[in-house]
């Protein structure tokens, strides 16, 4: 699937297909909201949940790099290389 066919789709399909197609990758907080980072195929969706009220949870999708930058130092990169030389 790609970023363009996700959006195409209704909420209601897009919120399906984000709960049962993508892999949770990384995630932060800041003192108000609480994001997530999903991947899907070729594209990210993160989901930024409001920690004080009951707003809907707001979705964007994206796939340049630059918007990674919050979650990028969570990913451990330690192992990865291990046993492998």
């Amino acid at each position: 699937m790609t970023m363009a066919d996700f959006r195409s789709l209704d909420d209601e399909d897009q919120y399906i297909t984000w709960l049962t197609r993508s892999v949770q990758v990384s995630d932060w907080d800041t003192t108000e909201h609480y994001y997530v980072l999903y991947q899907l195929d070729s594209f990210y969706i993160e989901m930024k949940f409001f920690k004080w009220n009951d707003e809907e949870p707001v979705m964007r999708t994206f796939s340049k790099d630059r918007r990674l930058r919050p979650y990028l130092y969570k990913i451990n990169i330690n192992g990865i290389f291990s046993n492998t030389w």
